[in-house]
């Protein structure tokens, strides 16, 4: 996400972006196990919320 293109638009028009959780190089094994479950939970509220908006917008490119 670039936060410096978000940052401001957040503050303007109270805009709440969320997007799944990335994988960070060289995180320890122990960090990533931990924060396994909570990051998967995390991104399939995220995908799931996602997916219809991302199918219309398919759909009216095809149309």
């Amino acid at each position: 996400m670039d936060k410096d293109y978000f940052e401001p638009r957040q503050k303007w028009i109270q805009l709440e972006l969320f997007t799944p959780v990335k994988a960070v190089k060289n995180t320890p094994d122990c960090l990533k196990q931990r924060d396994f479950a909570a990051n998967t939970l995390f991104s399939n509220a995220v995908s799931k919320v996602r997916q219809p908006i991302e199918s219309f917008f398919n759909w009216l490119i095809e149309k």
